[in-house]
């Protein structure tokens, strides 16, 4: 939207106070916060001691809930209309666990987003999982830890630039283009720029294709390669 751009290109200007830049910043966690005081969601309180029981609950009755629907939130959007097509909803493709294996993409994405554990290793290993969204989520789980994670599974992730999954290809170059070697980056660029084809594949894969593509605009101008955001 209009008003998002200018809104980001403030942020980046370093234009805005803490409060109003903090949607475009790595997010912590977890966020919890009192909405009779707090209606704007300024002051997270999940690291505070005198609120851990609350979250303790909270979390609680969101990991229930999740598991009671079998939340599908974990699977990226062209991967679920791949898998469903026009034949029948997301809802009933993934009802099997061979379909979609809740606990174990549960406890992966889990381990993902605790930046405070550094080990690889489970991600890696799920690179090799016979289930393309637990492929996805070791590719995400070794993006999120920075380059040294990319380091870690850097050949097993060019291995995933011929996924059977769009989403899974798509992760895995703009992993490694995020993070790896400079010689690497035209190779994802080249894949980005072909998922970004809805012709190709499908309009959802596309757009997670444009979105791999953005974070990577900065690292072209040094190769001379046209960008809009280059001088």
């Amino acid at each position: 939207m209009p008003t998002a751009r200018v809104w980001r290109d403030l942020a980046a200007a370093g234009k805005l106070n803490a409060d109003q830049r903090h949607f475009w910043e790595p997010k912590p966690v977890e966020e919890l916060y009192e909405l009779q005081s707090d209606p704007w969601e300024i002051h997270n309180l999940a690291e505070t001691p005198e609120h851990q029981k609350s979250l303790n609950t909270l979390r609680k009755a969101l990991e229930n809930q999740a598991r009671q629907v079998r939340d599908l939130g974990f699977i990226p959007e062209a991967e679920r209309l791949r898998i469903s097509g026009n034949q029948q909803s997301p809802r009933d493709a993934f009802q099997t666990e061979a379909a979609y294996p809740f606990e174990a993409v549960f406890d992966l994405a889990s381990r993902a987003s605790r930046y405070s554990d550094a080990d690889p290793t489970p991600f890696v290993n799920a690179l090799s999982h016979p289930h393309p969204i637990m492929r996805y989520w070791g590719v995400l789980g070794l993006q999120m830890r920075g380059a040294a994670g990319v380091q870690a599974g850097h050949d097993r992730l060019l291995v995933l630039f011929g996924d059977t999954s769009p989403s899974v290809r798509i992760a895995a170059a703009s992993a490694i283009g995020l993070h790896g070697p400079s010689s690497d980056l035209l190779a994802c660029l080249a894949l980005l720029v072909r998922e970004a084809d809805p012709t190709q594949s499908s309009q959802p894969a596309a757009m997670e294709a444009l979105n791999g593509w953005t974070p990577l605009m900065k690292k072209l101008c040094p190769l001379r390669i046209a960008s809009p955001r280059c001088p």
